[in-house]
């Protein structure tokens, strides 16, 4: 039987849209002054503990992170220097210092992150389109598929790979005048197992998740026709699971999918046009350099069955948001709080 040593890395917060409106979304989306750009923003985030009957949980210390900006001649994300006070990170592998380069080749985007000492964490690669839009990004476990109506996005599909199997997941999401609506999820956990043989009459999946804490693990094994490598999950229960296939001749594939997804997700934003500082934007710029999320106005809530987000935002007379503020309620009651301080430059 095949081994397989599976290794995953969580990638935050990936939404995908449909539109609801048949006229494509061309709004200038930036009205920070012109020759400025972000130079820097410090990230605080403060957990607060929560009682649940007659136990009282902590979530950890107060965390300051620090991401600052280079850009290349053309005005695009050269190098993003990331440092943290975050004991965890640096005991993890020592990820509490991080240096990103970006490499543009065409349509092509390398990502190359390092630590300071040069050793390679990650390598990603990002495809845009004409319109500078990121409609693939590729990392060593996860992949992201974008689609766009216009500027705004309407579909996001997620794929957890393997060199024996992939899993994936695919959202959507309605907008009304420049702005998401809801984010709703089809259901369904498509799985592709790689290494079966055609030659074996049958194969026998088993998907192991936990149900819930109290439950424990929980294992599933059904039949499924060898013909075809490809299973479908309905409903799938947006959990974390693996999912292992054994043909008759005892080869193994595996696929993992880390879940974190929601059956819908709803959105509001505030009468303010988009711009640089905007939480979501914020999210994309750190990850791929650019902004993905090409809203009217800026986000102002995010709610689904696992926690409201609610922001606010300080803009200075020169139109520059200097303060973002995200707190954060979940459904058992813990509170986390966000503040992002942001400064520009000139060029």
């Amino acid at each position: 039987m095949k081994k397989l040593s599976l290794y995953f890395t969580a990638i935050a917060v990936t939404l995908c849209m449909v539109y609801s409106s048949c006229k494509k979304t061309t709004h200038d989306t930036n009205p920070t002054p012109k020759n400025s750009r972000l130079l820097s923003f410090t990230k605080t985030t403060a957990h607060q503990s929560v009682t649940i009957g007659t136990t009282i949980y902590s979530f950890g210390p107060t965390v300051l992170e620090t991401y600052t900006f280079s850009y290349d001649n053309s005005n695009r994300v050269s190098k993003i220097i990331y440092t943290t006070n975050d004991s965890a990170k640096h005991n993890n592998a020592k990820m509490d210092n991080l240096i990103s380069t970006f490499d543009y080749s065409g349509s092509v985007i390398k990502k190359l992150v390092q630590r300071p000492d040069n050793s390679i964490v990650e390598i990603d690669s990002f495809i845009e389109n004409s319109g500078g839009l990121v409609t693939n990004a590729y990392t060593p476990t996860i992949n992201n598929e974008y689609q766009y109506y216009g500027k705004l996005l309407v579909r996001n599909t997620v794929t957890a790979h393997d060199s024996l199997g992939s899993a994936s997941t695919t959202s959507t999401i309605t907008s009304s005048k420049g702005n998401f609506l809801q984010l709703t999820y089809n259901d369904n956990l498509e799985v592709h197992f790689i290494g079966l043989h055609p030659e074996a009459s049958t194969v026998r999946a088993y998907f192991v998740y936990y149900k819930s804490a109290l439950a424990g693990l929980v294992i599933d094994t059904v039949a499924i026709d060898i013909n075809s490598s490809d299973k479908e999950i309905s409903p799938y229960n947006r959990v974390p699971m693996w999912v292992m296939a054994v043909d008759t001749l005892h080869d193994t594939a595996y696929a993992f999918y880390p879940g974190g997804i929601w059956t819908k997700e709803d959105y509001t934003f505030t009468g303010d046009y988009n711009r640089t500082g905007d939480y979501l934007q914020l999210q994309s710029f750190i990850q791929y350099g650019a902004n993905i999320y090409q809203n009217a106005n800026l986000v102002s809530s995010i709610t689904n069955s696992g926690y409201t987000r609610k922001m606010t935002y300080t803009i200075d007379a020169q139109s520059f948001i200097t303060q973002t503020n995200m707190t954060s309620l979940d459904s058992v009651g813990a509170t986390i709080s966000e503040t992002y301080k942001l400064q520009y430059q000139t060029y």
